[in-house]
C-alpha cells in the first residue's frame, strides 16, 4: 500500500489537479486523481505543490550572535564577528543553529549549504558542531557544509592543514575569500590546489566589496575563479557567491565576464537581503544596488541560486530563513517582475539551488525522485511571488516536517486545511 497520497496537488504549470503518490520516501506517480489506497493521504484542493526550497548560502554557525556593526559595512562585520568567535563552544554554536535550521524548516527549506569558519580562533570546531547537527537533522533536511576561511589563508600559520582537518572533520565543499588576503590570485591558486588534492568541491565569496574606480573586471574574483576553473577542468564543481563588484561594472566588459562563467560552468549566488543591506554604504550619490548581474547571468544560461546568508549576526540584524521572501527582494532589486521572470526566480530558489549543490538527480516532482517537497497557499506559480503565500506543508523523503497555519478568509477554492496546522 501507498504510504502517502497527495490529493488533488497542482504542479508548477499543471492544468488540473494531479494526485502525488509517496512510498518509502520516494515519489512513485504524479498522475491524475485515482482511488488507490494509502496509509495517509492530505487533500490539497488545487493547491500548489514545489519542490522544497533550497538555501544556497547560510551562516549556520554565526546565527543569532547579535552584535551589528554599526556601520553595516561588511569589513566591520568581519571585526565584530572575530571578537564574538572568541566565545564560541560547541553547545553555543549548535544551539543558535538549530533555531535557524527550525525557522528554514518551518519556511519550506528541504536542502541548504552553510559555511563553517576555519580560522586559529575556532579551528575546526564550527565545522565539527555543525556536522553533528547535519547527523541529526539528516531525515529533516539536507546540509552541506562549507570550510569557509574568513579570517584568510596566505600568511595564517597552519591554515593549509587546518582546512584539510576541517573537510576530514565532515566538511562537504572547500571554501574561499580571495578578497579577505593580500594577493587574490595567490589565494585563489593555493585553494583550488587543496580542492584538486581532497578532490571536493569549491565555493568561494568573491568580490562581496566594491573597489575603488576604476573597477578592473578582468581582476574581480569572479574572473580569477571562472580562468581557474577552466585551467584546472574544474568546471561544474565551483561556486560563487555575492559578486557584488561586476554590477559596477560596464555592459561590455560585463557580458566578458559573464561569458568567462558561463565556460567555467560556475554556480553563482545572490543573497538579497543581506547584499542590499551591506553594500552601496560608502556611496555618497546614487548608492549601488547591492545585488550582481542576475539578469545577465540567467540570460546568459548560468545556474543563478539564492540564499539567506547571515541571520541577526554582525553583518545583518534580520531574522530571516524565507527563501521566497529572498526571492521576492531579488525581483524587486534585479527588475525580475515579467511572469517567465517570476518563474526564472522560482527556479532560483529550487532547481537552481539543487544544481548548485549537486543534488538535482533526486531533485523535482516526478516519478523516482525523492520526496522533499512544499505545498503553497496558491494555485499558480505565477501568484507565489506577489501573494507570498504560506507553505502549509513541509514534507522531506515523504515525512511532514512542517504543518502552518492559514486564515480561510483568503482562500477562495476548496475545504479548509484537514489539520489545521502547528
Amino acid at each position: 500500500m501507498i504510504d502517502l497520497i497527495l490529493r488533488g496537488a497542482r504542479g508548477e504549470g499543471q492544468p488540473a489537479p494531479v494526485d502525488i503518490a509517496i512510498e518509502g520516501g520516494r515519489i512513485v506517480s504524479v498522475g491524475p486523481p485515482a482511488g488507490a489506497p494509502a496509509r495517509a493521504e492530505i487533500q490539497l484542493d488545487g493547491r500548489l505543490v514545489l519542490p522544497g526550497f533550497v538555501n544556497s548560502h547560510i551562516h549556520l554557525d554565526k546565527a543569532f550572535v547579535g552584535g551589528l556593526a554599526e556601520s553595516g559595512i561588511m569589513t566591520d562585520g568581519v571585526a565584530a564577528g572575530r571578537a564574538l568567535k572568541r566565545r564560541y563552544t560547541r553547545q553555543d554554536i549548535q544551539a543558535r543553529a538549530r533555531r535557524a535550521i527550525n525557522l528554514a524548516i518551518r519556511h519550506g527549506t528541504t536542502a541548504l549549504r552553510t559555511c563553517a569558519d576555519v580560522d586559529p580562533i575556532v579551528g575546526t570546531l564550527c565545522v565539527e558542531a555543525l556536522a553533528e547537527l547535519r547527523d541529526q537533522y539528516a531525515d529533516r533536511l539536507t546540509m552541506q557544509i562549507v570550510a569557509f576561511p574568513q579570517e584568510g589563508v596566505l600568511g595564517v600559520e597552519g591554515m593549509p592543514e587546518m582546512l584539510r582537518r576541517a573537510m576530514k572533520a565532515g566538511a562537504d565543499v572547500l571554501g574561499g575569500r580571495p578578497h579577505g588576503d593580500p594577493n587574490p590570485q595567490a589565494h585563489v591558486d593555493l585553494m583550488f590546489g587543496l580542492a584538486q588534492e581532497l578532490d571536493c568541491p569549491v565555493d568561494m565569496s568573491v568580490d562581496a566589496i566594491f573597489p575603488p574606480d576604476p573597477i578592473d573586471p578582468m581582476a574581480l574574483g569572479i574572473t580569477r575563479v571562472a580562468r581557474k576553473t577552466i585551467e584546472v577542468g574544474y568546471q561544474g564543481r565551483v561556486t560563487v557567491h555575492h559578486v557584488l563588484a561586476l554590477s559596477a561594472v560596464p555592459p561590455g566588459p560585463a557580458a566578458e565576464v559573464v561569458g568567462l562563467a558561463k565556460e567555467a560552468r560556475l554556480n553563482v549566488i545572490t543573497n538579497p537581503t543581506s547584499n542590499l543591506f551591506t553594500e552601496g554604504r560608502t556611496d555618497p550619490v546614487n548608492p549601488r544596488r547591492g545585488l550582481t548581474r542576475v539578469k545577465d547571468f540567467l540570460a546568459a544560461g548560468v545556474n543563478v541560486s539564492m540564499g539567506t546568508d547571515n541571520i541577526d549576526d554582525t553583518y545583518l540584524p534580520y531574522v530571516n530563513a524565507d527563501m521566497l521572501q529572498e526571492a521576492f527582494l531579488a525581483s524587486a532589486a534585479a527588475h525580475l517582475g515579467t511572469p517567465a521572470e517570476r518563474r526564472a526566480l522560482l527556479r532560483m530558489v529550487t532547481g537552481n539551488g539543487a544544481r548548485t549543490l549537486g543534488i538535482e538527480a533526486d531533485y523535482g516532482v516526478a516519478p523516482g525522485k525523492r520526496a522533499d517537497l512544499v505545498v503553497l497557499d496558491a494555485e499558480t506559480a505565477d501568484a507565489v511571488l506577489s501573494h507570498q503565500p504560506e507553505k502549509l506543508y513541509v514534507f522531506k523523503e515523504g515525512r511532514l516536517t512542517a504543518s502552518n497555519r492559514r486564515s480561510t478568509e483568503f482562500w477562495s477554492g476548496g475545504a479548509p486545511d484537514p489539520q489545521g496546522g502547528a
